[in-house]
């Protein structure tokens, strides 16, 4: 130390006090030194000599080394504490180290004094130290301590502010005290898993407050290890993330919002081209296949030779036009002012299942259409019209029961079929399942599907009404 080091000798003998002057200068120690022989001068010592260490004798008139010590802790805890007596025994000796001394020296033996000031200062900065870096982690961050079983031997005012709890209601408790129920087995299970072997576990956790607010912590549990390598205490440095959580979850909110409507555009964009396209074949390309035929059919009886090639092309261009009417009915947006959804859906089915000798049961017992706005429809109309085809084309059944159920909170569309069925239905990615999906997002609407080789198919699809505008 540039300063000299200040020692409070408590001593009542002069020649003791003396002897440990002797053998502290001559161990190049650069001291001063205040000499007291009561608990007056002590007490006055501690605040003006303000001393860096202390060495005490056992028993003086009515005082002793025990009511000194006690106090030194109570008012100045990081003062390294030095018994220096004649005889002591070895409990009493053990009852001060407990009770906070740093080290006791018998006077016969007061060579190692020197040296048990050193280790006592040392000792005590790294106390100090400890206690600091203590401090500066307390108010930083969220602090717990659990023993081996995961129960709370230390809370600091941190978790008890975050959670709502007071520290002596986290005592004795475990985690499962904020467990929101939000994280899976195996995400506690891989923690458990982690720490129990010795190594650091980092994560997140969604807690529930007291209050039953939701707070979430980014964490480092580090366990503690014995002399065997086996955790005996774990420690819980955790960091409060809930406002950047919000941010995050905000942030992910717009840009589904974003996402969605760009979905709706894309759909809209589709449904006009559709009607576009469907409105050409009507008005244009039929009225040529029409009017061609018209010509076809006046041609003079007397071309005997070139009567059948005559009826041929008027067959072939009555095909052309009845698929072409077919196709432009498929592509423009149904009207749902004039007829009903269910009517629409029926028209659209119906001679789809009869051509394929397909028998179509319909199941709308608690279904309400009133609760559906325009764009909820053409959603569920192309969602069935893209299914039936699928059903059609792929899945060799004999019967399809369409079920459409409403509820004030959502409606349902259930189509299922007992055709060839499928393999891994879950996952089933093709165009007319990413189609559905697409469609469904716009509403916030989910879909399953249901299907074994030989069993049929099934596909569930749903979304909630209550939070849409009906208009």
């Amino acid at each position: 130390m540039k300063q000299p080091l200040k020692i409070l000798l408590l001593e009542d003998d002069p020649t003791d006090a003396d002897l440990i002057r002797q053998i502290l200068l001559r161990s190049q120690m650069k001291c001063e030194f205040r000499h007291v022989m009561n608990k007056n001068e002590f007490v006055s010592s501690l605040d003006e000599f303000k001393p860096h260490v202390i060495l005490s004798d056992n028993s003086m008139p009515q005082f002793n080394s025990t009511d000194a010590l006690r106090m030194v802790r109570e008012r100045h805890s990081n003062i390294p504490f030095i018994l220096v007596t004649g005889t002591v025994s070895e409990e009493f000796a053990t009852k001060m180290i407990k009770e906070g001394a740093d080290d006791y020296i018998l006077k016969d033996r007061m060579t190692r004094l020197p040296a048990a000031i050193g280790a006592a200062l040392a000792q005590r900065r790294a106390i100090k130290e400890i206690t600091d870096y203590k401090y500066a982690l307390d108010q930083a961050a969220i602090v717990v301590i659990t023993d081996s079983n995961g129960t709370i031997i230390y809370a600091n005012d941190n978790f008890s502010k975050v959670s709502g709890y007071s520290i002596e209601e986290l005592l004795g408790q475990d985690h499962r005290i904020v467990n929101s129920g939000y994280h899976p087995k195996s995400y506690m299970r891989d923690l458990w898993n982690t720490i129990s072997n010795g190594k650091i576990w980092r994560g997140e956790f969604r807690n529930r407050a007291k209050n039953g607010n939701i707070y979430w912590v980014d964490a480092t549990i580090v366990p503690f290890l014995n002399e065997g390598g086996q955790p005996y205490q774990y420690l819980s440095i955790r960091s409060d993330i809930t406002e950047k959580k919000r941010l995050q979850e905000e942030l992910f909110r717009q840009q589904r919002n974003e996402q969605l409507k760009l979905t709706s555009t894309a759909l809209q964009a589709e449904e006009k081209a559709r009607t576009e396209i469907g409105r050409e074949l009507h008005d244009n390309v039929n009225q040529i296949l029409v009017g061609t035929k018209l010509y076809l059919s006046m041609v003079n009886s007397d071309f005997e030779k070139n009567k059948s090639l005559v009826v041929e092309c008027l067959q072939s261009i009555q095909s052309a036009i009845d698929e072409n009417r077919k196709i432009a009915h498929n592509l423009v947006t149904p009207d749902f002012e004039n007829r009903d959804l269910l009517m629409r859906i029926r028209e659209l089915t119906e001679p789809m299942m009869y051509a394929m000798d397909i028998k179509l049961d319909f199941v709308t017992d608690d279904f309400n259409e009133l609760l559906l706005n325009e764009q909820q429809k053409l959603t569920i109309y192309r969602i069935v019209q893209e299914q039936c085809t699928n059903i059609v084309k792929h899945a060799k059944a004999g019967f399809v029961r369409i079920t459409l159920q409403t509820t004030r909170q959502a409606f349902t569309l259930v189509i299922s079929d007992n055709g060839v069925g499928m393999k891994h239905a879950d996952q089933a990615e093709g165009i007319g399942l990413k189609n559905i999906k697409g469609r469904l997002s716009v509403f916030n609407g989910t879909y399953s599907i249901h299907s074994e080789p030989g069993k049929g198919f099934e596909l569930i699809a749903s979304f909630p009404l209550a939070a849409f505008d009906k208009n």
